[in-house]
């Protein structure tokens, strides 16, 4: 039961780090074209 409940929350955890990797992505890129404008 505690396997199942570890797989889930490591599924969960894989989600939440890949949209906190993509939005600090996006955020990345705004910032360079931000940047890239003020120059």
């Amino acid at each position: 039961m505690s396997q199942k409940k570890g797989n889930k929350k490591d599924k969960h955890d894989i989600a939440t780090i890949a949209l906190v990797t993509a939005i600090i992505s996006l955020i990345g890129q705004i910032v360079d074209l931000i940047n890239k404008l003020a120059n």
